[in-house]
């Protein structure tokens, strides 16, 4: 399989963008009432997209995720993650991503789901974080330090955070406000009581962001790098 027989599709807050190949991505801005019917209709209106894939990966930017064991029954699993997160706005579609014993469970608009199924075959469902720690995994398990993974974009900050090489935890803020993701950093470094001296904090990502918030948190903790 080549990359021109794969469709990536990210659904983002307020719009989605697809692409293949070396295609570059073209964000959809999903705006009206009724943004699952304008889903659609973007959709179905470009035939270029509505060939036969041999693989489709969705990939879900939503910050309602929940970060379980993988041998947890699935049963237990789905009441973990209603217990953890809010009611849905809307009637949701719970789907899993596992990776090296952690499952990712994160909820999808039903309806968008439902109409992914019935348009494509072969749709695999990702969460973001998923692959950031399939990425960084291996990368963290140097040293006896705790390390935190920051993540940014203009649009969320993602944070992992490892111990003796394991993922302690994982998270998910819908912002790109510097100040916002300052306070985030700093307080989840406090609320897990990371060491100012000791850990390390990695910045990856816009290379903008990257470059202030090593500025800013800097101020407050000794090991800060940045990796793109």
């Amino acid at each position: 399989m080549t990359n021109n027989d794969q469709l990536s599709i990210r659904l983002l807050p307020g719009g989605f963008s697809y692409t293949w190949g070396d295609r570059p991505a073209e964000f959809i801005s999903l705006t009206g009432n009724d943004s699952v019917a304008v889903f659609e209709d973007a959709i179905l209106s470009r035939q270029e997209l509505l060939r036969t894939w041999e693989l489709v990966i969705c990939e879900l930017h939503t910050s309602r995720v929940a970060v379980l064991p993988a041998d947890l029954p699935m049963s237990e699993a789905k009441a973990h993650y209603d217990l953890l997160l809010p009611e849905a706005d809307s009637e949701e579609t719970v789907l899993c991503d596992n990776n090296n014993g952690i499952s990712f469970w994160f909820g999808i608009n039903a309806r968008i789901y439902h109409f992914l199924q019935r348009t494509f075959l072969n749709v695999v469902y990702r969460h973001p974080l998923c692959s950031l720690h399939a990425y960084w995994q291996t990368k963290v398990s140097f040293g006896t330090n705790d390390k935190m993974i920051a993540d940014l974009s203009l649009a969320a900050l993602q944070l992992l955070v490892y111990r003796d090489g394991d993922l302690h935890l994982a998270i998910r803020h819908e912002t790109g406000d510097l100040r916002n993701m300052t306070y985030l950093i700093l307080n989840t470094w406090h609320q897990l009581q990371m060491n100012h001296l000791r850990d390390l904090l990695i910045l990856t990502g816009d290379t903008t962001l990257c470059s202030k918030l090593q500025e800013q948190t800097q101020k407050i903790i000794k090991n800060v790098t940045t990796e793109q």
